[in-house]
């Protein structure tokens, strides 16, 4: 199919109806063995696209990964230099209660925050983890408001009333959400691919950190995840796995064992990766629209770049259509970086669309007096 292009006025974009489909399943005719499992989704990461997916927007106990969201809170305020590995924290009354899998921290302990972030992200140990967003927050209370608001960020509707989530529900696809943010950590990743270590306490004492996450040694391109079970949520994971050029997020809720778990992860990922071509057709800072005119101002003209880059799975290789709205001239001033209209990828048989942002390339001032003056006499002397 040949792409097809128009190009629209900004003034257009409200006209147009763009729909929201990130629970949108591409691969409808996908069919993958889930066995004894109540939810099960696989998404690109980049896009939010979803391949596959089963029950997928049900809320569910999830197990430990009711502890994701303050993971990843923690982890972003360590890739964001808010606290770093050397920052010594002290474990609290409260952080030491948190139940489920625990390393063992007392309370008045204190620690290094990086041995505290490799208990909660290879054993998603509650009571680090919770150590860790007290600390970035100075607080409980605060931090709950803030691991809130970043689920709000991620389309993410529950809310947690404290660090460790306990009473909360979570859906397959808040789990995969969750799951791309952490995959976009470097804290987060530094420590999910680690198998076994250890953690030494205050006094001395020693806890073994055995990664549960069986996949970083067994699935092809497995880089990162978290696990967590219950008898009640069964056993649950979030796993990351790199295949041709993309990140796959497969998220499992409630299978009957830890075999099982691993089992459909797996299968699921390699079903679904092989299903999908993966395509990004525009890079953050390609030149998308060039010499677009500028009126007033000392350039006369000014080029778009894409402001992200863009990821496209394309299913039975349906090519996308291709809409940039963009204004036929700008005014000045303009400032590089501000945004100057956007590129748009639909698809016709699943409704997908995909857009990313167009921005200037280059600050365009006003033109003065003197600017035009100098234009005149330069046309005069060139003519």
């Amino acid at each position: 199919m040949e792409i097809k292009k128009r190009i629209r006025s900004i003034s257009a974009i409200a006209m147009l109806l763009v729909l929201a489909v990130p629970s949108l399943c591409l691969a409808d005719g996908l069919s993958i063995d889930t066995g004894q499992t109540k939810a099960v989704i696989v998404m690109e990461a980049g896009s939010a696209q979803v391949i596959f997916s089963k029950n997928a927007d049900e809320k569910l106990n999830c197990g430990g990964l009711v502890r994701l969201p303050a993971l990843l809170y923690a982890a972003e305020c360590m890739d964001n230099g808010k606290i770093s590995g050397d920052t010594q924290i002290t474990v609290s009354p409260e952080a030491a209660k948190v139940g489920g899998a625990t390393a063992f921290l007392k309370a008045g302990e204190s620690l290094k925050a990086e041995d505290a972030m490799r208990a909660a992200v290879m054993i998603t140990a509650g009571d680090a983890t919770t150590a860790l967003a007290e600390a970035c927050s100075g607080g409980h209370e605060a931090a709950v408001r803030e691991i809130n608001a970043r689920l709000i960020e991620l389309g993410i509707t529950q809310e947690i009333s404290s660090i460790d989530g306990k009473g909360t529900d979570f859906s397959a696809e808040d789990m995969a959400k969750l799951g791309a943010a952490l995959a976009a950590s470097k804290t987060y990743r530094e420590y999910s691919g680690l198998y076994l270590d250890e953690l030494i306490h205050e006094n001395g004492s020693r806890t073994e950190l055995v990664n549960q996450n069986r996949l970083i040694k067994s699935l092809d391109g497995c880089f990162s995840g978290s696990t967590g079970s219950s008898a009640e949520a069964g056993y649950c994971g979030v796993f990351m796995v790199k295949r041709n050029g993309a990140v796959f997020i497969a998220a499992v809720i409630g299978a009957k064992d830890s075999k099982t778990r691993f089992a459909v992860a797996s299968k699921a990922v390699d079903t679904a990766s092989a299903a999908v071509r993966v395509k990004t057709p525009v890079k953050k800072g390609d030149i998308v629209v060039e010499n677009a005119p500028v009126l007033g101002g000392i350039a006369k003209t000014v080029s778009l770049a894409a402001a992200e880059d863009v990821t496209l799975l394309v299913w039975d290789n349906e090519e996308p259509n291709v809409l940039i709205n963009a204004n036929e001239e700008y005014q000045a001033p303009i400032r590089a970086g501000d945004k100057a209209g956007a590129i748009e990828y639909s698809f016709e048989k699943s409704g997908m669309i995909i857009k990313t942002d167009l921005v200037f390339t280059i600050d365009v001032p006003l033109a003065g007096w003197g600017d035009f003056i100098g234009l005149c006499i330069d046309k005069w002397v060139h003519r």
